[in-house]
């Protein structure tokens, strides 16, 4: 399959390129798309056929659940079976936006989209593209834009290196804002529970609900990311020398945090690329070095002792890439 690069100006409702993703779509293709957070690639929501290729490109378990990214509320009618008084809450606070909230599921919906489960997982994005898109289309299913394992795309690029030849179609919004994934809340039982962190906190959503919330951040979520090198994260200064010595003879890039110092490296260390990481957003970058590092065929990629002040759902993402030791981040 040849993969389309549809570029598109975001600011644009009426663009030539997004009608050929919408008839692509509507031809059981897959086409990937920009939202604020990550890039994402979907099917139509009621077709089965164009869905169930989401889970054979990516190579996905069909038992991991799609999101269903809506631009309209009244679009969720045959996908939930209703839209209780606390959902409509945070919908109304938060949507459009990177939340994605976990319903019981209608009866008439696939069970391909919600992996088997009774529940569905709705989101509504902000960004105008994949809004312009689904006003086109109506609700797609969907989930990131890369092979599973892999780190996140932030850019169509990204998409590119992962799922070219594999899907109808690239929709080029530009970068996605965030470059964090939602977060995800399931609302089908009490306590509420967390089951992914995101740009929207836990004291975000307790504060409009008024409830104390739990997180059980689902397992499937948490594998490390697939990069061709190793990510070694220092647990302090003396730390941060001993990976520099212990690496000193391989490819190696360094992330410091925009906030932090910089330390002496030994002579005779092989540093090819130094990264600058801003922790007091909502790491954006991230994904970026990762694939960055990848492509400049490092083998060990080092990051600076993470600082008190990072976001938990950065510090999560950073966990999850890292190489673990028995002491645990390395």
């Amino acid at each position: 399959m040849q993969t389309e690069y549809l570029k598109v100006d975001p600011h644009l409702k009426e663009e030539p390129a997004l009608d050929k993703a919408v008839e692509l779509l509507n031809s059981s293709e897959l086409v990937a798309f920009p939202t604020e957070t990550v890039y994402g690639v979907g099917a139509k929501v009621f077709d089965e056929t164009a869905v169930k290729k989401i889970f054979t490109v990516k190579g996905r378990s069909a038992r991991r659940a799609l999101l269903v990214h809506i631009s309209q509320i009244k679009q969720l009618s045959g996908i939930v079976q209703q839209i209780t008084p606390d959902a409509r809450l945070l919908m109304d606070e938060f949507w459009p936006g990177p939340l994605s909230i976990i319903l019981r599921a209608h009866k008439n919906l696939s069970p391909v989209v919600t992996g088997g489960n009774p529940t569905v997982g709705l989101r509504m994005p902000s960004h105008p593209v994949a809004r312009n898109l689904i006003d086109k289309t109506g609700p797609l299913a969907a989930t990131s834009a890369n092979l599973s394992g892999r780190p996140s795309p932030l850019t169509a690029d990204h998409v590119k290196a992962d799922l070219n030849g594999k899907i109808a179609a690239i929709v080029d919004g530009g970068p996605a804002l965030q470059g964090m994934e939602s977060t995800i809340i399931d609302m089908c039982r009490e306590p509420y529970l967390i089951l992914r962190l995101g740009s929207i906190t836990v004291s975000d959503l307790e504060k409009v609900l008024g409830k104390q919330l739990s997180i059980k951040q689902d397992e499937s979520v948490q594998k490390h990311y697939e990069t061709g090198f190793i990510l070694e994260v220092a647990r302090d200064k003396q730390d941060f020398q001993r990976h520099l010595i212990n690496n000193k003879q391989k490819a190696m890039g360094i992330i410091y945090f925009d906030h932090g110092e910089k330390t002496r490296v030994p002579d005779g260390c092989n540093i090819k690329e130094e990264y600058i990481l801003a922790f007091n957003e909502n790491g954006s970058e991230f994904f970026s070095i990762l694939r960055d590092a990848e492509q400049k065929n490092l083998e060990v990629l080092l990051m600076a002792p993470l600082p008190e002040s990072i976001n938990e759902s950065l510090r999560d993402r950073i966990t999850r890439a890292a190489h673990m030791d028995n002491k645990g981040v390395s």
